[in-house]
């Protein structure tokens, strides 16, 4: 790259002096937004921003701090407007979902909406040559090319794309043989595969793995079991923590860990009473590197340090969770918040950091979304775990501290609409001072909310605020659009998949409908 002479005054002194090299360098640590508002400067700067090194390196920096899954980007062969539309595609969703906030409940209408009827190849005599897929369970891979489920027989991959001028194609990636459910999926460290665990009908946890870019074909390799962890296939078994060695797993009222790459485990029983606020399907959990959250309807909440120090191998033989170690692990903090807005509170839903993030200091926040029965209104808490370094006391572990950091936003969409949601809920995913997850409501339709962090957040005597910090929603489907089996909501978790870093939102609206709606215009080409 040249500098460019003809950005000089009239006397021909050079207004803007520096080489295109070290603009470029420079330009790497802006934000995708203001790239785009620096190329309307000066020619000089307007020329680097069109440099096609400075938009693949703000897309790599910008997976590493979103956890995005980089095969959903294949940077050598997208087009700049391609590479820039990913890069600038978490702001102009947030942003979007801002301006449309609204205490009326207003539709924000995608870009476009994509039917996605799921094709499998016909494997008998007489059969069509495709058939159409029930789906069971899905998951949507953070960065929301890479769809994965479960049905029938059958573990499947698919790629609906990473640009919205791709053509998505309804034959899968890769099958591979699986006898149960999907529950959850997770990338590696490496940021190149991807682990899927699966819960069967002989009730064994089974961990798979796949590089759903590999060539020629992608295939599903199934890398650990740990046998008749499910005692009953219909019981509320939940992993809630997936790591690249270690898995956390609530199973009706005991938690087990799992590593799976020393063949170590050890369990516990929780003691908590089966009551009117507690039932182990209800109960709402979430685990991170080193602690356990539980929370019930009743809206008290459980700490748990994970004893990784108590694991032991595992027997050649395992038949069940009594093959398992079980060790003494009583909370360490118990909370039940105060309920000054009146008798009768619930717990509508909690919502956690991504269960896949690697980083401690990343998933220490957790939010609350509770009612009253009957209630006018619905509110919203944030929370967040300190470690607290105990001295003297023997314990190995540290002990946590829950604080809650925003009290009692009110929501300003209608306070019935997440009644009864308890799983139809996305992770809490952060970007910057912002949270934002998405919901099913009671009207059968997809709400997505953004939360904006105070600025006394991070010292050590942040007050909790009520009604100061900004809380924006907003409708992403139309009302009777989410599908609704048997009567009750579906699993957010397991039957639709929202990625804000894309602006995507993938439903179920029939039991062989998948929907996907693209919120984000794509940008024009230079």
């Amino acid at each position: 790259m040249e500098n460019d002479l003809s950005s000089s005054g009239a006397h021909g002194q050079v207004l803007y002096p520096l080489p295109d090299e070290v603009t470029l360098e420079l330009l790497q640590y802006a934000d995708p937004l203001s790239i785009r508002k620096m190329r309307l400067t000066c020619k000089a700067v307007h020329r680097v921003t069109y440099e096609r090194k400075l938009w693949t390196s703000t897309l790599d920096r910008l997976c590493d701090e979103l956890e995005i899954f980089k095969p959903t980007f294949p940077m050598d062969k997208m087009t700049l407007p391609e590479l820039e539309h990913a890069a600038t595609a978490p702001y102009r969703f947030m942003d979007l979902v801002k301006l449309c906030s609204s205490p009326h409940g207003i539709y924000v209408i995608p870009f476009q909406t994509r039917e996605h009827l799921q094709r499998m190849p016909g494997k008998w005599v007489g059969q069509a040559d495709a058939e159409v897929v029930e789906t069971h369970n899905f998951c949507l891979v953070p960065g929301g090319r890479f769809l994965i489920a479960s049905w029938e027989s059958e573990l499947i991959l698919w790629d609906l794309g990473y640009s919205l001028k791709q053509y998505v194609d309804p034959f899968p990636v890769a099958l591979g043989e699986l006898h149960g459910n999907l529950i959850t999926t997770k990338p590696t460290t490496n940021g190149e595969e991807l682990i899927i665990a699966t819960v069967a009908r002989d009730s064994d946890l089974a961990l798979y793995q796949i590089n759903p870019t590999a060539t020629p074909r992608a295939e599903f390799s199934l890398i650990a079991t740990l046998p008749g962890v499910v005692e009953d296939y219909n019981s509320p078994c939940r992993v809630i923590r997936l790591a690249d060695n270690v898995a956390v797993v609530w199973e009706s009222c005991e938690f087990v860990i799992w590593n799976w790459a020393e063949g170590t485990a050890c369990r516990w029983e929780t003691s908590l009473t089966p009551g009117r606020d507690f039932q182990p399907r209800n109960l709402m959990v979430y685990a991170s590197e080193r602690y356990i959250v539980a929370c019930t309807t009743g809206a008290t909440i459980y700490v748990w340090d994970i004893p990784l120090e108590s694991l032991e191998p595992l027997p050649d033989q395992i038949s069940g969770l009594d093959d398992i170690h079980m060790v003494t692990n009583k909370p360490r903090l118990m909370k039940l918040f105060k309920r000054p807005w009146g008798q009768g509170c619930t717990v509508h839903f909690m919502t956690t950091m991504p269960r896949w993030l690697p980083h401690p200091q990343k998933d220490n926040y957790f939010c609350l979304v509770t009612g009253e029965h009957g209630g006018a209104e619905t509110h919203l808490r944030l929370f967040e775990v300190h470690e607290l370094q105990e001295q003297g006391s023997g314990y190995p572990l540290s002990s946590h501290r829950v604080t809650e950091v925003v009290h009692r936003v009110t929501y300003p969409s209608n306070p019935a609409k997440f009644v009864g949601c308890s799983e139809s809920k996305s992770p809490l995913f952060r970007f910057g001072e912002d949270f934002i997850f998405c919901a099913a409501s009671g009207e059968k339709e997809m709400v997505t909310t953004v939360l904006s962090l105070p600025e006394q957040i991070g010292s050590d005597q942040s007050p909790k605020l009520d009604n100061l910090t900004n809380l924006d929603s907003a409708t992403l489907t139309p009302p009777d659009r989410v599908w609704v089996r048997d009567g009750r909501r579906l699993s957010f978790d397991t039957r639709s998949g929202f990625c804000p870093m894309s602006g995507r939102l993938v439903y179920l609206a029939t039991q062989e409908q998948i929907y996907i709606s693209d919120f984000l215009l794509p940008l024009p080409d230079r």
